[in-house]
């Protein structure tokens, strides 16, 4: 195995281990399968929270660019280790990720600390676990999880965030790729 196989795989395990965690915790306790919320939406509603996201992944990009923040660095992996990469960071940690923060924590915090602390609350938790980035992106990742905590709160569902959540991550695999 390629050293840089080795280092993806050791990247991106963590998020199917937690997943495979979550699926058999929602199996056998309904509880669990309950706070995850993976609730079905109307089409209608999925478009206009993504085009809402779109409009905000525009405004976002237009202001790094305007504040000179740099591109992402290019992914330094190819092949295997490159595709592996990109399912766990396109489709794997949007969805562990909104299953955790927007699921269980979500439905954990919401009956304690009612809905609008409960949408900080856990964008703040969200943030926290993307703490290898500097300031300005973490003020970005919280805002995309206030965001993500909106999208939650209204429509019933994490469906809607992870879709939204696997629409930024894709722009950011994009970019990485040097193709946007």
């Amino acid at each position: 195995m390629s050293p840089d196989l080795h280092e993806t795989l050791v990247r991106v395990a963590p998020f199917g281990v937690g997943l495979l965690l979550l699926g058999f915790l929602a199996a056998v306790r309904p509880k669990v399968r309950e706070r995850l919320a993976w609730n079905p939406v109307p089409g209608r509603v999925l478009v206009r929270w993504l085009l809402l996201w779109v409009v905000w992944l525009l405004a976002t990009e237009l202001v790094t660019n305007a504040l000179g923040r740099p591109a992402p660095a290019p992914f330094a992996v190819r092949g295997a280790a490159l595709a592996i990469r990109i399912l766990g960071i396109v489709v794997l940690a949007p969805l562990l990720e909104e299953l955790a923060f927007r699921g269980v924590f979500f439905q954990l915090l919401r009956s304690r600390l009612g809905p609008g602390p409960t949408v900080g609350a856990t964008a703040l938790l969200f943030t926290l676990a993307h703490a290898q980035y500097g300031l300005p992106e973490l003020i970005q990742v919280f805002l995309d999880g206030v965001l993500f905590g909106l999208a939650r709160l209204r429509t019933g569902s994490t469906r809607v965030p992870f879709c939204m959540h696997v629409l930024g991550n894709a722009l950011a695999a994009w970019q990485r790729l040097g193709l946007g």
